[in-house]
């Protein structure tokens, strides 16, 4: 009898140990391993790519592409009971909102988890609820490009101007803001993104402007991580989505610019600033930073040929990676310069290079464009 006692003892022992030893291990990877991409949700194995989990020691929360939903949990071993959720309330499409009804519908039934460090699998009994694998990360030549912006702070918006360039074999970044010309570093860890000082250039914009490019480059300042879609890019600050960014399709070499198009030149330092705009009949230069202040003129004919025919030998979807041939403005030994070129409803921006330090691809151009400047104000 005291035999049977004392094994009956030992296995019970055992058994708890088991059990605290799978809760100790599992709360270990809920603390670790705490951010995975959703591949299926109960039979559904063909889902959008941004779909993700992520799991802290007292919460889980998804994002089915919209709305994040959040449910408080408790274990016991791999069992698992999860507590009643609850929702943002943004109106989604019909087809996102399709997916968020179903995992709605079956997140509380889950009472097993299996979690490693590359999966977790929620069941309801043997009935597989929910997939998600770890989130791989991010190497900075997959977002290497132009972008524009489509979303701000949960905004739509249209015909937006306002863009990101990555640039190639560089943690730097630029990009136009909506009336200001910006710049500035990153560093990406996995999918965390960080960017350091973001500079600009200072013209005065107007408060509705002025308002959409400070909340874009707050926006950026207060990102942390960063996700690949099928469209482009989603800046994320925690959990909530900061903006969007859609990659800007490869377009074909244009050999000549239409008639609405345009050229300008920007250079722009602690004391001086520079802003030569060019079209098919007009030049403005302005020395002023708020643009108010202005010189207007009639171009001739010859000079637009003369700057249409340069540009026929350019790429003008590689203007973003193009190579500046020094570096003397990161430390304020020159200003910077940027060249935008505006053609067929696309706007083409060089990444900042030294003013007077051109590319080699683009230095003819530039040079025309200064020396059009130049002589048009002697007039």
């Amino acid at each position: 009898m005291k035999l049977l006692i004392t094994l009956l003892m030992f296995l019970s022992v055992n058994t708890c140990n088991e059990n605290k030893e799978n809760q100790i291990s599992l709360n270990k990877s809920v603390k670790e391993q705490n951010k995975y991409t959703i591949t299926q949700l109960g039979d559904t194995t063909d889902l959008p790519k941004n779909l993700w989990l992520v799991l802290n020691d007292k919460s889980i929360a998804i994002n089915l592409g919209c709305n994040t939903l959040q449910y408080g949990y408790s274990l016991k071993g791999t069992q698992i009971n999860i507590n009643p959720g609850i929702s943002t309330e943004m109106m989604c499409n019909e087809d996102v909102m399709k997916i968020e009804d179903l995992a709605s519908s079956l997140m509380e039934k889950g009472n097993n988890i299996e979690i490693t460090n590359n999966e977790v699998v929620l069941k309801e009994n043997e009935n597989i609820i929910l997939i998600a694998k770890k989130s791989e990360g991010i190497e900075s030549n997959a977002i290497v490009g132009t972008y524009t912006i489509t979303e701000l702070k949960r905004r739509q918006l249209e015909k937006s101007t306002l863009t990101i360039i990555f640039e190639e074999g560089s943690n730097r970044v630029n990009g136009f803001a909506g009336c200001n010309s910006y710049f500035g570093s990153y560093m990406l860890n996995g999918n965390q993104i960080k960017f350091g000082a973001i500079g600009s250039s200072k013209k005065y914009c107007g408060s509705e402007i002025g308002l959409t490019e400070n909340n874009m480059l707050t926006a950026l300042s207060e990102s942390n991580r960063i996700e690949i879609t099928d469209e482009g890019l989603t800046f994320f600050t925690d959990d909530i989505i900061a903006l969007k960014a859609k990659r800007q399709g490869d377009i074909n070499k244009i050999a000549a610019i239409d008639e609405n198009s345009a050229i300008t030149y920007e250079a722009f330092s602690r004391g001086t600033f520079i802003n030569i705009h060019i079209t098919t009949s007009t030049l403005t230069i302005s020395e002023d930073r708020s643009l108010s202040e202005k010189n207007n003129f009639s171009l001739k004919t010859t000079d637009w040929d003369a700057l249409n025919n340069l540009l026929k030998d350019i790429d003008l979807t590689k203007l973003e990676s193009l190579k500046a041939p020094t570096d003397k403005r990161l430390y304020d030994g020159a200003a910077h310069a940027a060249l935008t070129v505006k053609s067929n409803e696309h706007t083409y921006t060089t990444s900042s290079f030294d003013h007077g330090h051109p590319p080699k691809e683009i230095e003819n151009l530039v040079n025309k464009v200064l020396s059009i400047r130049e002589l048009y104000d002697k007039q």
